[in-house]
């Protein structure tokens, strides 16, 4: 019923503390109140995920602060080599490592069992573009899976901890097999260095964000 509708939709835009809040003044136990706040689709889960988007609407774009140290083609070349990897790296472009000084900001774009892995863009960008197929493009993502075409569906945003390296670079054009040519040309970062899970925080799916 439309009635009943709205008023879950009410019961969700207070957000998990208020509702729970207000149910437990009203005297229910916590775990009755716990309970109703699961039934209706308020979890701590949700509340995570609706403070990370508003931290995400809030930043303008990915400040980056530290030192930095342009790497050459031939280090770069003799890293590919021994780590046998297709190259992502346009060597048109400048490639550096810069070690953060503060905490900066990036997002990731993944599916559902990849949200944690090196490969970044930052909020500017990841706002610039017009669709999931641009960034596929740009980025010079793969997509095929045994053979499946696989878009990634999910967004997160990424606190990477001041005295991490992260290197910048611009992405190569590729011919994955099976998904064709691919452009590149969109500003990349990896972090060099171990990844902690509790970095990536859920925004929401993709579609959700470009509405």
């Amino acid at each position: 019923h439309p009635k009943f509708v709205n008023f879950v939709t009410k019961l969700k835009n207070l957000g998990y503390d208020a509702l729970k809040s207000r149910l437990t003044k009203a005297g229910l136990s916590d775990e009755v109140a716990e309970n109703f706040c699961k039934k209706v689709g308020v979890t701590e889960e949700v509340k995570a995920i609706s403070n990370t988007r508003d931290l995400f609407n809030r930043l303008a774009k990915t400040i980056i602060k530290g030192n930095s140290v342009v790497k050459s083609q031939k280090e770069i070349l003799e890293e590919i080599t021994e780590r046998k990897i297709v190259n992502p790296y346009n060597f048109a472009f400048e490639i550096k490592e810069i070690v953060l000084s503060e905490d900066a900001y990036f997002i990731r774009v993944h599916g559902e069992k990849n949200q944690v892995g090196r490969w970044l863009v930052s909020i500017e960008d990841f706002k610039g573009f017009s669709s999931i197929d641009e960034y596929i493009s740009k980025t010079a993502l793969p997509i095929i899976d045994e053979g499946l075409v696989v878009k990634p569906n999910k967004v997160s945003l990424v606190q990477v901890p001041k005295g991490t390296t992260i290197r910048q670079s611009v992405a190569r054009p590729q011919d994955w097999p099976g998904q064709g040519h691919v452009s590149g040309g969109a500003t990349q970062y990896e972090i060099r260095g171990a990844v902690e899970i509790n970095w990536y925080k859920t925004i929401g799916t993709y579609s959700d964000l470009k509405k």
